[in-house]
Parts: structure tokens; C-alpha cells; sequence
């Protein structure tokens, strides 16, 4: 169960970066500006960027607090590494984050067109 946990949080950074993550596609598929269109992009990157940030810092604060804690049936392993996948989720999506939004930029700046 927890190897499923660690799949979903590393498939949902690369899904960040491939821009195939969870999104409601109304707004943007009505507008037919593409700088329009880019200005759409990079508001909900930066609004998804503020969550992967609190996900990497919130994550790495629940990763400390349970490392040391054991689990029943096999005493000698400990917790803390079924908790590090939330920072890394974090971590990765922030950066591919920050990437598309400078690439988003850019391509405002060539006139919005990809």
C-alpha cells in the first residue's frame, strides 16, 4: 500500500511538468488569445506553485515529527520514510513549477504563441 502512496505522489510531480495534472479546462478552452491564454497558465501555476510549497515545507514537518516512530509489526523499521514522499512531491513540483512559469513568460513575451 505505501509503494502505491509513493507512485501517486512521484506520477503527480511529472504530471506537474507535463501539464497533465487534475485541471478543470473550461476557462482556457473558451479563450481564444493565446496571450490570454498564457496569462491563465502562469496565474495557475503560481497559485499551484504556493501549494507545492507548502507541501514540501508542511511535508518535510510531518517527515521530522514521525521518523523515529516504529511500526507494530516490525519494530526495527521506522515510519519516516513513508513520509518523505510528500516533501519530494513538493519539492519536484515547485521546481517544474517554476520552470513552466518561465517558460509561460517567455512565451508571452514572443507575442503568446507556443
Amino acid at each position: 500500500m505505501y509503494s502505491f502512496i509513493w507512485a501517486v505522489f512521484m506520477g503527480a510531480g511529472a504530471m506537474v511538468y507535463e501539464k497533465r495534472h487534475f485541471a478543470f479546462t473550461s476557462i482556457s478552452d473558451m479563450l481564444k488569445n493565446e496571450k490570454a491564454k498564457s496569462i491563465l497558465s502562469i496565474v495557475i501555476s503560481l497559485v499551484m506553485l504556493f501549494f507545492a510549497v507548502l507541501m514540501a515545507y508542511y511535508g518535510f514537518k510531518v517527515t521530522k515529527q514521525f521518523w523515529n516512530y516504529t511500526w507494530v509489526n516490525i519494530p526495527s523499521f521506522k515510519r519516516g520514510p513513508t513520509w518523505l514522499c510528500l516533501p519530494l512531491c513538493g519539492i519536484t513540483s515547485a521546481v517544474y513549477l517554476v520552470y513552466l512559469i518561465f517558460e509561460d513568460i517567455s512565451n508571452l513575451g514572443k507575442g503568446g504563441n507556443k
